[in-house]
């Protein structure tokens, strides 16, 4: 039946891969505290995140598994672009941002984005292989790692 309504797995999965990211970032965005505040945006923006996979377990780990192995037709993967501009390119924009605006240090912020985003895909695994983690434990320590790593003034 669900091959009556898409043309290719891969288009499948795309759909699939959109839908997720779209809950993902629906509920990230009402969560995260609006402020012009680089870095308490930042904290926000992270325990929001934490917030996610922990009340949405399996979606963060479909999101991670698609991440990880789902590719295009061509043998391109397929979530490299999507995580680009969706993900990473938004929090790019903000760690730079707040760069220009003196909130945080000298660093690469796609390198920075990349990591804060690994740390978070480890974060999916982690509760996938224990759920009873200590994620408010986990969130502050997480928090005041990206704290540091920023230079967040």
């Amino acid at each position: 039946m669900i091959s009556y309504h898409f043309e290719s797995k891969s288009e499948l999965i795309m759909v699939t891969l959109m839908a997720l990211i779209d809950h993902h970032d629906r509920f990230v965005d009402e969560r995260t505290e609006p402020t012009e505040d680089r870095a308490a945006l930042l904290q926000s923006f992270l325990r929001a995140e934490i917030s996610y996979l922990a009340t949405h377990p399996r979606h963060g780990r479909a999101l991670a598994e698609i991440a990880t192995h789902a590719g295009n037709e061509d043998g391109s993967p397929m979530f490299e672009l999507v995580a680009h501009d969706l993900r990473l390119g938004r929090l790019t924009r903000q760690l730079t941002q707040g760069q220009r605006e003196g909130r945080f240090a000298d660093f690469d912020a796609e390198i920075m984005a990349r990591t804060i985003q690994h740390a978070l895909e480890g974060l999916a695994q982690q509760l996938a292989d224990d759920p009873n983690l200590d994620l408010q434990h986990y969130a502050d320590e997480i928090i005041r790692l990206f704290t540091r790593a920023t230079g967040a003034v």
